[in-house]
């Protein structure tokens, strides 16, 4: 659940993990990358604040913004379809 733009287990001050200290979970790395099973669609979302003051101001956003982010999204296709996956870049 994101409260005002930011996971409730982030410190903002601190910029870090308040629960996961030496190895995020693989969802919180790839936020704001969302995939969607279903459709196979990777989503960006609106609701990090980042995004979403990226966007107001005009910018094109593609993955090529998240290049850690799209690292965790591989580990999950990976993972979720037993199979390597290489977002080209």
């Amino acid at each position: 659940m994101i409260r005002g733009g930011y996971c409730p287990f982030y410190d903002r001050e601190g910029r870090s993990c308040t629960i996961h200290a030496v190895k995020p979970p693989l969802a919180c790395r790839m936020y704001p990358l969302l995939y969607n099973p279903n459709t196979g669609e990777v989503l960006i979302s609106k609701e990090c604040k980042w995004v979403n003051d990226a966007l107001n101001s005009g910018e094109d956003l593609r993955l090529d913004n998240f290049p850690e982010e799209s690292k965790a999204l591989e580990e999950v296709l990976a993972r979720l379809y037993k199979v390597r996956i290489k977002i080209h870049r």
